[in-house]
């Protein structure tokens, strides 16, 4: 079926709420012409409503439409008004002028880097940090790993992304670009894979497929085991929404990067970051927008496939809401009645958005303001964090991943099957 070059305007109301039974067990069949990230990317075909009526082909003659958009599209579109399924070269470059900048980048990898190395730092350290840059404190009952059910820290997680979702739609509006429509599904080629999800595998092919657990088939089954338990309407009624964040987090959202990440970008891995290295110098190697490695925080927010696997993420947040009663999610819900109001909203010392676009070209020079608190304190911060294992980047490590022999059922991390209710029974 062709599908309209025409860009998506959600003028039809009625999208604007979708049941979630229609998007949770109907996964409707939609083609796509996106290559993977170091490839150069097709023109972007936009998508449309099944029910607009008004798409036409380059010609002008009316074409078929095929798909509605996903739940995080409809449910918070922001100020978008036109979508893209693709990921085009205008889009990239549109939304690089955030994530490409140093300052975005330290950020996102301080940011992971604070929650995952929390864990096993001592008080000391942690007081370190605070007094360094206030800002990258985590609080107590943000750090998962302090205890066995971390009250907030899956929340962290999903509010963060869900921002940084927001503001890339912005950005992308802002710039007269279409937003990036979400994966519906995790792209699977397997034999026994439904026709929508090989549809995607098409497009989204798995770079060096092999026998590690997230590129290879019995994980791509334990994968799709944890989509389906994690979209139950049953298994969502019985947790939190930060036992869900932290499920998604260590479960589906770090194997599917891992999945679909080159083992290398096309200028190289970023080596471990040495106290030398100015990392807020806007030419330094790997801050140049050819670096895009998914499987690098450093990096990952300027690969295409990430914001396909985030905006997919996000809309775990509606399916929790629906099935707990709950019409929509802010920071400050007012008492209006239906409202679930965040309780993690931690983001590290996250730089603004405002400056993206502007600061694009002087950031080129570089020029930016590198006395923000992304940066004040960079390497001292990093002699802290670099105790971590996670800094010593380089090819994707199957032992910290999905053992596809045991199907993970021995790891309370990987496994939310077992791992969000076990944990919330044993913390009452």
């Amino acid at each position: 079926m062709e599908r309209s070059d025409q860009p998506y305007t959600p003028e039809n109301k009625a999208l604007a709420q979708p049941s979630p039974e229609s998007l949770m067990l109907s996964l409707p069949k939609y083609s796509f012409a996106l290559a993977l990230a170091f490839l150069s990317l097709p023109a972007c075909r936009t998508a449309t409503s099944s029910s607009d009526t008004s798409a036409v082909d380059d010609e002008g003659a009316p074409v078929e439409t095929s798909y509605k958009l996903g739940l995080s599209e409809s449910r918070d579109p922001g100020n978008c008004k036109l979508w893209s399924d693709t990921v085009n070269d205008g889009i990239v470059s549109a939304y690089n002028t955030l994530t490409a900048r140093s300052d975005y980048r330290f950020w996102y990898y301080l940011y992971h880097g604070v929650r995952n190395t929390s864990p096993g730092l001592p008080e000391s350290e942690h007081s370190q940090i605070e007094n360094l840059v206030p800002a990258w404190k985590l609080p107590a009952n943000s750090i998962h790993g302090k205890t066995l059910n971390p009250v907030y820290a899956g929340e962290d997680y999903l509010y963060t992304h869900h921002l940084m979702i927001g503001e890339i739609r912005d950005v992308l509006t802002e710039a007269g670009q279409p937003c990036i429509i979400a994966w519906e599904s995790i792209p699977d080629s397997r034999a026994i894979a439904s026709p929508s999800d090989k549809s995607l595998a098409d497009s989204y092919a798995v770079p060096a497929t092999g026998t590690t657990p997230p590129k290879s088939d019995p994980g791509m089954t334990i994968l799709k085991s944890w989509e389906k338990k994690l979209q139950s309407t049953s298994y969502l009624k019985g947790i939190t929404l930060g036992d869900l964040g932290y499920a998604l987090q260590f479960s589906i959202a770090n194997n599917v990067n891992l999945r679909f990440s080159e083992l290398s970008s096309n200028v190289g891995i970023r080596p471990r970051i040495a106290m030398r290295d100015d990392t807020t110098d806007q030419s330094w190697a790997w801050n140049k927008v050819e670096y895009d490695l998914l499987s690098d925080t450093y990096s990952a927010p300027s690969n295409p496939v990430f914001w396909k696997l985030q905006g997919y993420v996000d809309s775990y947040i509606y399916r929790w809401l629906d099935a707990n009663g709950y019409k929509e999610i802010a920071v400050d819900c007012q008492n209006r009645q239906g409202c679930y109001q965040w309780k993690g909203t931690w983001t590290g010392a996250k730089p603004p958005k405002s400056k993206a676009v502007a600061a694009w070209e002087e950031a080129k020079k570089p020029t930016l303001d590198h006395k923000s608190e992304a940066f004040r304190e960079a390497m001292n911060l990093l002699k802290i964090f670099h105790k971590s294992s996670r800094y010593d980047i380089g090819a994707i490590d199957s032992k910290t991943l999905i053992d596809a022999k045991d199907e993970a059922r021995k790891s309370k991390v990987l496994d939310p099957l077992l791992y969000s209710l076990e944990a919330n029974k044993t913390a009452k």
